[in-house]
């Protein structure tokens, strides 16, 4: 089982929750903790590509006239999310994706097409 979510000072934190066979295996770029728990930072580029689909989201957004409440709506998820995936602070998931694709109009794929003329 693998949670993500934001910890402190706002750096990304990915736990994975091991079986107890599995204690005694150390895994790179990874913190042990008591019960089998396993910290594991996010790689830079791993937080680069979440940032990029954001502001890729946001572009597309403002590019139709549409305000992050009615990209809620027709998405069917919070306001606040939306706000945090534009900003790159949610590692959102594919469905999720698939529901902002669709309410924007836009194919899934178009999510992830980028300018190397973009700011980064």
């Amino acid at each position: 089982m693998v949670l993500s979510f934001w910890g402190y000072a706002g750096m990304a934190v990915k736990i994975s929750i091991l079986p107890k066979k599995h204690n005694d295996v150390t895994l790179k770029n990874s913190k042990r903790c008591h019960f089998g728990v396993v910290y594991r930072k996010y790689k830079p580029e791993d937080l680069a590509i979440v940032s990029k689909v954001g502001k890729k989201i946001r572009a597309i957004r403002e590019a139709k006239g549409m305000s992050q409440l009615e990209l809620a709506i027709d998405a069917d998820i919070p306001k606040t999310q939306v706000g945090r995936v534009e900003r790159g602070e949610n590692n959102t998931s594919l469905v999720t994706l698939n529901r902002i694709a669709t309410a924007l109009e836009v194919p899934l794929s178009a999510l992830f097409q980028f300018n190397e003329e973009e700011p980064k």
